[in-house]
């Protein structure tokens, strides 16, 4: 039997029916002048033809949509330096260390420092240019919906579809007081958009797709290549 796969193709459809031809193909007969002639052996293998093409086209629009989308704003160079601005010694230290932690082991250490990271520390305001990304905590009234835990926006754009500086906010109401996996997946996400990654079609793994994709806190292999080839 041809297996019944997951489809995504609303063109073709999914393959259900037995790719195997029907016994009476498959049987020998013997035929009279006055029999039914029989069919072209085209005509015969047309089914399984047909049937292969439709598993192959469900397969590559799988994989397609499991691809995570890396092409959004890049960061204008390699030295990927950030800061705090938050004003709330209770939502810096509570963030603080799942920034620092994603941007030294996920975007420099598992690129081979490909990306150079450098803490600038906390500062009272935001910060010039040669900080790259920085980052605070911001009541949910500020995004785009109540339910969005953060978000990432080029601030200082650049040519080339570059970016001089980032702004990372994280929603105060619903991230502080979240799991520890869910603060880990949504810094590590965000930090994702000031290099390059995008929301678009997703994986179901790492920390590049959305939450309701993925819950991963880490950067997988291929998330790392697309960072490694950039940069």
């Amino acid at each position: 039997m041809t297996k019944n796969l997951s489809c995504f193709d609303t063109t073709f459809g999914c393959p259900t029916q037995d790719s195997r031809l029907p016994s009476f193909i498959m049987s020998r007969t013997h035929v009279t002048e006055f029999a039914k002639p029989k069919k072209p052996a085209t005509l015969l293998f047309l089914p399984i033809v047909l049937s292969t093409l439709m598993a192959i086209g469900v397969i590559l629009i799988q994989d397609i949509a499991r691809a995570d989308y890396f092409g959004g704003r890049y960061a204008d160079n390699d030295q990927h330096r950030y800061a705090s601005i938050e004003s709330k010694d209770s939502h810096h230290n509570k963030l603080n260390p799942f920034v620092t932690d994603s941007m030294h082991s996920d975007y420099e250490l598992d690129t081979d420092n490909d990306i150079n990271t450098i803490n600038d520390g906390r500062q009272s305001a935001v910060p010039g240019t040669h900080v790259d990304v920085y980052w605070y905590a911001a009541d949910e009234s500020h995004f785009s919906r109540p339910s969005v835990l953060g978000d990432a926006t080029c601030k200082k754009t650049m040519s080339n579809n570059k970016c001089d500086q980032f702004r990372i906010r994280f929603n105060e109401d619903k991230l502080i007081s979240n799991t520890a996996g869910q603060i880990g997946h949504t810094v590590c996400h965000e930090i994702g958009h000031t290099l390059g990654s995008d929301d678009g079609l997703t994986d179901d793994e790492g920390c590049w797709p959305q939450s309701k994709y993925s819950l991963g806190t880490d950067l997988i292999d291929h998330e790392i290549n697309h960072l490694k080839d950039r940069y």
